[in-house]
């Protein structure tokens, strides 16, 4: 709940819908912005796979809807594919 609450008084979640705005599909019942929230909370509370996004599907009450890993899955190569590549990180 406390990382749930932290995206959304920090405004990440829409910030994350915004920004993600240009790869939302004209009939997309899911917002891309709420996927990649969704796997990213999953991680967090100890996912290592798409299909992890049913931890959060399983508890809407606290967590919303969840979009469904298949959902996860189409969004990524649309993200991989028009995003910018990231930069190495290196040591200050």
């Amino acid at each position: 709940m406390l990382l749930v609450e932290t995206a959304r008084r920090t405004g990440l979640d829409t910030s994350l819908s915004a920004a993600l705005e240009p790869w939302r599909r004209p009939r997309a019942v899911h917002d891309p912005g709420k996927v990649l929230l969704d796997l990213a909370l999953a991680v967090a509370l100890g996912g290592d796979c798409l299909s992890d996004v049913g931890m959060l599907r399983a508890e809407p009450a606290v967590f919303g809807l969840a979009s469904t890993g298949k959902r996860s899955c189409m969004h990524g190569p649309d993200l991989a594919l028009h995003g910018t590549p990231a930069r190495p990180v290196t040591a200050p």
